[in-house]
């Protein structure tokens, strides 16, 4: 009986191993640089400090256009597991929350899903 039992243990703990996903962790230093969003002129640098500027080329507005604390910065941080990207846009009147969880991360994509499960692809620039 006790062999059945310590058999019967040993399965469900295989069972469970197997079971058990390991976390698509991703690598948090390749996260700052510039991306563009794909199939558009909007650019997101996530800066070394955890901070941040959005701009709109196809609205003539540039980079060097974002004033710290202004339109277009913004503040970011990785949760724990490294998945989940939390951000604060500055925008006129306020500032707007961004939540979103990376689905891939290499040094040149960038795929995040929002949590209406929406895609967002982007390309490396610098």
């Amino acid at each position: 009986m006790k062999t059945k039992i310590n058999i019967l243990l040993l399965a469900v703990g295989v069972m469970l191993l197997a079971s058990c996903k390991k976390k698509n962790e991703i690598d948090p230093t390749l996260l700052p640089g510039v991306w563009q969003f794909t199939g558009t002129e909007q650019y997101l640098n996530f800066h070394q400090d955890n901070t941040g500027a959005f701009w709109d080329e196809a609205e003539d507005i540039y980079e060097d256009d974002i004033e710290k604390n202004g339109n277009g910065w913004f503040t970011w941080a990785l949760a724990e597991d490294q998945l989940a990207l939390n951000f604060t846009i500055e925008v006129s009147g306020g500032s707007v929350p961004k939540n979103s969880t990376i689905t891939e991360l290499t040094t040149t994509t960038m795929t995040w899903q929002d949590s209406f499960k929406n895609k967002t692809h982007f390309t490396r620039k610098k």
